[in-house]
């Protein structure tokens, strides 16, 4: 591994620590070397920040994007839980959710809203993945096709609910998972068309 990569992976893991805040002798220090040294590599905090956060939420969105896929585009509910599942997981390994959540404070504006930009142009790409997957939900009789647009939504909202415990419940005795369970079958149990539409019992 190089300094440049290696600098960049001590600023991620502060970064989840300590936000914005972190000072590039923070940085330094941990890397072992004295401040000037970081300016061969970085004009300046902001660019190593920059970096750093880009590489963060390109990785969640690629994550996204690959799960889907090993779906093979079949959709419906097996599908949508996998996803559901599995970035639940996702958010809950190297303190990403702590990462996520400091990128909606940093102090520099211009870095912030450059931040949030990428974010949003990633997340529509990712929506019109859910959109087909939802439809395809549809096709498979999973979900009744006035309600897409809805169930959809509430998907989304429901992953973000379910991170917000997660983070509000970090180092305590909660058993995300059994929790997860339940918010999900709550869920899906509200948007399936039930057996009786299709003359089963």
């Amino acid at each position: 591994m190089d300094k440049k990569e290696e600098i960049l992976l001590i600023a991620r893991k502060l970064f989840s620590e300590k936000g914005y805040e972190t000072s590039l002798s923070d940085i330094a220090a941990v890397a072992g070397l004295k401040v000037p040294s970081l300016y061969s590599h970085f004009s300046n905090k902001d660019e190593l920040f920059t970096i750093v956060i880009e590489r963060e939420m390109n990785c969640f969105f690629d994550f996204v994007c690959s799960t889907m896929e090993e779906e093979k585009g079949e959709g419906g509910r097996a599908s949508l839980e996998h996803l559901y599942r599995s970035t639940i997981h996702y958010f809950s390994q190297d303190n990403r959710l702590r990462f996520w959540r400091f990128i909606y404070v940093i102090g520099n504006t211009d870095l912030r809203l450059h931040c949030l930009e990428l974010a949003l142009r990633r997340e529509q790409k990712n929506n019109e993945i859910y959109t087909r997957y939802f439809q395809k939900a549809v096709v498979n009789n999973d979900i009744r096709p006035e309600r897409i647009f809805e169930a959809q939504c509430l998907f989304l909202a429901m992953l973000r609910g379910v991170m917000d415990v997660i983070y509000t419940s970090d180092n305590l005795d909660f058993d995300i998972d059994m929790y997860a369970d339940r918010v999900w079958n709550a869920y899906w149990n509200g948007f399936r068309v039930p057996n009786h539409e299709f003359g089963q019992e």
